[in-house]
């Protein structure tokens, strides 16, 4: 079953091995003891996040996308990094990715390989990054739209989350973030 506080499962692929957005632990199968696995760098975990996003932004393939995210073997405190990684893999990429990614994201929280806070979390590294990404790549708040909208729409975060974490940087970039997310919104 589902839980409000679904977990990474590292080693686990759900049901037959196979990895699909519809699979999903049991209890039994989520209270199974897992062996402790060495804590990879982050830079590992960024490098090798980076190659699965480029790869899945290829193939659309969602299910392979989620093997890797089950092979790269993050812990549980460094997903958000793996958020993060990719949207800065979809800013450089062409516009569309960040639509597949945000799809990609919804699939992993289907699919109990990422949670909310996973979610919450890395859109809140990104928020506070916001400026030296757009310094970087002025179109950068506008190109965030379909990930901070759907995560809206899907409750990974609410408004209040958007006005609290824009509220101390009313800069033109959080400015524009707000306004093109709210137009991605209209336009879905």
């Amino acid at each position: 079953g589902s839980s409000s506080n679904s977990r990474y499962r590292p080693g686990g692929r759900g049901r037959g091995g196979k990895w699909t957005p519809s699979t999903r632990l049991s209890a039994s199968e989520s209270q199974v003891e897992k062996p402790v696995v060495e804590k990879k760098p982050d830079e590992e975990i960024e490098k090798q996040t980076e190659s699965f996003v480029k790869e899945y932004f290829t193939c659309k393939d969602i299910e392979e996308a989620g093997l890797c995210l089950i092979e790269l073997g993050a812990q549980q405190e460094q997903l958000p990094l793996v958020i993060v990684r990719g949207i800065l893999v979809a800013l450089e990429s062409k516009p569309e990715d960040m639509v597949n990614l945000s799809k990609l994201y919804v699939a992993f929280v289907a699919a109990l390989r990422l949670s909310r806070h996973d979610i919450r979390k890395g859109l809140d590294i990104v928020l506070e990054n916001l400026g030296e990404y757009a310094t970087d790549l002025p179109i950068a708040p506008r190109k965030l739209a379909p990930v901070f909208g759907s995560s809206l729409l899907n409750g990974y975060v609410n408004l209040d989350f958007i006005k609290e974490k824009v509220q101390d940087n009313l800069g033109v970039n959080a400015i524009m973030l707000v306004s093109t997310t709210m137009q991605w919104i209209y336009q879905e």
